[in-house]
């Protein structure tokens, strides 16, 4: 017993430890923090990563009651917190990075838990009653990704019986879209409206300075420049995407992440 609680209490402390650290690096030393500040993060996200993966080994999934009026549900949270999607989720909310680290960042923070993915499924057997909502969940992930999915790849994937190998696919599914494409898109489109406001801050800048030197031609230069990158930006803010258009286009991500997870089933000769 005190093996089983002694695990996750230091792995927890570590990322006590180390989430200290960074804070009293930032106060202590915040030019060097400013300096490595990205890097330093995504250490902490990859850090962060590794021990909730680590620690969903000492848990016991016996007690989690998957007889409830909404066991499918109930295994989607059991997913995204065992696995640690739901937390990385929550940190892109608020973290900004740029579009390079963050292409690079995320695939790396997703790794571990990806190659811990079986793992996590074998463990997950033990909780009573997940065969059903298990076979359920899969098949509605199958069928939902069916239409544009690669041919082939969904009308394989409901030919599959073996329960361990439908929870694997479900959670690199799972650890994929919440780790990787939901984050970074996130941070594209937060990123691009940043650029927006900071070209508006610029052009209201440039007319105020103007302004105040008196300069009649950089003031009319400055506000037909304004003017023209108003209409511009005004033009560019049109052709972004409904909700509905993106709503599509994270159907057909996941979808393709989707048929990738199929062909690796089939590689794997589960399918």
């Amino acid at each position: 017993m005190g093996d089983t609680y002694l695990a996750p209490l230091v792995l927890g402390s570590s990322y006590a430890v180390v989430a200290e650290g960074i804070a009293l690096l930032a106060l202590q030393r915040p030019q060097l923090y400013v300096h490595w500040r990205e890097l330093i993060i995504a250490a902490g996200h990859l850090h962060h990563s590794c021990v909730i993966a680590l620690i969903a080994r000492h848990r016991d999934f016996s007690t989690v009651n998957l007889s409830s009026a909404s066991p499918i549900v109930l295994l989607f949270m059991v997913f995204v917190l065992a696995n640690g999607s739901v937390f990385r989720l929550a940190n892109s909310l608020y973290s900004r990075h740029l579009p390079l680290l963050a292409a690079l960042m995320f695939p790396a923070v997703a790794a571990f838990p990806l190659w811990d993915a079986a793992r996590l499924c074998g463990l997950l057997q033990a909780a009573p009653g997940i065969m059903v909502p298990m076979r359920r969940l899969y098949r509605w992930a199958a069928t939902f990704h069916m239409a544009v999915a690669v041919p082939g790849t969904s009308e394989w994937a409901l030919t599959l019986q073996d329960p361990l190998a439908m929870c694997t696919m479900l959670n690199i599914h799972a650890i994929v879209m919440i780790n990787v494409v939901l984050p970074f898109a996130f941070q594209w489109e937060v990123n691009r409206r940043a650029r927006r406001r900071f070209a508006a801050e610029q052009r209201r800048a440039a007319v105020d300075a103007a302004a105040m030197r008196g300069d009649v031609m950089d003031l009319d230069e400055a506000l037909h420049a304004a003017q023209r990158e108003e209409a511009a930006a005004a033009e560019d803010a049109q052709s972004d995407p409904s909700k509905a258009a993106l709503l599509v286009q994270l159907y057909i991500m996941s979808t393709g992440v989707w048929s990738a997870v199929c062909t690796w089933a089939v590689v794997q000769g589960w399918l």
